[in-house]
């Protein structure tokens, strides 16, 4: 008698959720940490309104492109800084 070839194999594990991988979820950790910071330093340079940044932003037809530079510049500058040695 023949057997079928979905009896021959054996049942898989699950594989874990990336969160449960230690490095992974570091990775996350630090990926939520610096996105929180980046959002409470471009908040206070609107809130301290520099140069009139704030109304300059806001001017523009599209702020919210603007508003995402800032945020995604602040993130590349904090994980630069420690590869770059200072």
């Amino acid at each position: 008698m023949r057997r079928s070839a979905m009896s021959s194999h054996q049942p898989t594990q699950p594989r874990p959720s990336l969160l449960r991988i230690p490095l992974f979820r570091l990775l996350a950790i630090n990926v939520a940490i610096g996105a929180c910071a980046a959002a409470i330093l471009v908040g206070g340079l609107l809130w301290l309104n520099p140069g009139r940044l704030r109304e300059l932003i806001f001017a523009d037809s599209s702020p919210g492109i603007a508003l995402a530079v800032l945020l995604g510049s602040d993130g590349q500058r904090d994980h630069g800084a420690g590869a770059q040695g200072g």
